[in-house]
């Protein structure tokens, strides 16, 4: 037997992972997939003071897919928060698993399962709740989906790409990925209070970069006359359309390469903890 990996121990770790979600995580899970009922009581309140309109299945799709991230930062120091403590961590390094299966049903559990799980809550939700015959909630949910293909000759071919639902989908991956992974590798880090610790550095973090940022930007802008303006003309003159490919393009690199290193680094420090 392959000491690494075998695939009839890690179909059992996994599934022991998986059964370990209700007993770890089943409460806030359920918690999470009833947040968008928020949405529609509070729009409800709104429109009974003055009716404004329905909520789109847009927003609640965005409020959905917010909610199945937040289940990917939350659910690692939740189902496996015992994995870098001298007590509980003896329990995870005593699974009859090597760290790279235990390390792959964490990934697989965390990213994968408990988002698609939470996700799947809030869309029975969302249809128990569009099933009331009054509210705020005035279609479908998947009305969204039906518009994305629509004709293709109704739509700017410039922005014919953005009805690509693959598009979003991308998007979305990469930003449940990117997070995923960095809840993971502060798991590994953090003894205590992991998720909080987490949101306090992430804060602390964006508040320099903003700062950094500032400076920077604030320096070249003074020196903007003595700089070729030749480059900032071609800017101007750029395809917003282009530029907005681009970007996507950028993002989801950034986003893959991000992750990847946190990924194999949370594998590392895994792999040499001591207990």
């Amino acid at each position: 037997m392959n000491n690494t990996f075998d695939w009839n121990r890690f179909g059992k770790i996994l599934r022991k992972d998986i059964t370990d979600i209700r007993h770890r995580f089943g409460v806030t899970m359920l918690i999470m997939a009833l947040l968008p009922m928020a949405v529609w009581i509070i729009w409800g309140l709104i429109n009974n003071v003055e009716y404004i309109c329905g909520v789109s299945p847009f927003v609640r799709w965005g409020v959905m897919l917010m909610v199945s991230v937040l289940a990917a930062m939350v659910a690692p120091s939740s189902i496996y928060g015992n994995c870098n403590q001298k007590e509980g961590g003896v329990y995870f390094a005593m699974l009859p698993a090597s760290k790279l299966e235990k390390f792959l049903s964490m990934l697989i559990v965390s990213i994968l399962v408990c988002p698609l799980m939470t996700l799947c809550g809030s869309l029975v939700v969302d249809v128990i709740l569009t099933l009331i015959p009054f509210g705020p909630y005035e279609e479908w949910i998947w009305n969204m989906v039906i518009n994305l293909d629509m004709p293709k000759d109704q739509v700017d071919p410039e922005l014919q790409y953005l009805l690509n639902p693959g598009l979003w989908i991308l998007l979305y991956a990469m930003e449940l990925l990117s997070w995923g992974a960095t809840f993971i590798f502060t798991n590994t880090i953090f003894k205590r209070h992991k998720f909080w610790k987490t949101i306090l550095w992430i804060w602390i973090i964006s508040f320099a970069l903003q700062i950094v940022f500032f400076i920077v930007f604030t320096m070249i802008f003074a020196n903007i006359g003595k700089m070729d303006m030749l480059w900032l003309e071609r800017f101007a003159e750029s395809d917003p359309v282009r530029l907005f490919k681009w970007a996507i393009g950028i993002n989801c690199t950034c986003n893959m390469a991000y992750s990847a290193a946190l990924i194999l680094w949370s594998g590392s420090r895994l792999k040499k903890m001591a207990y």
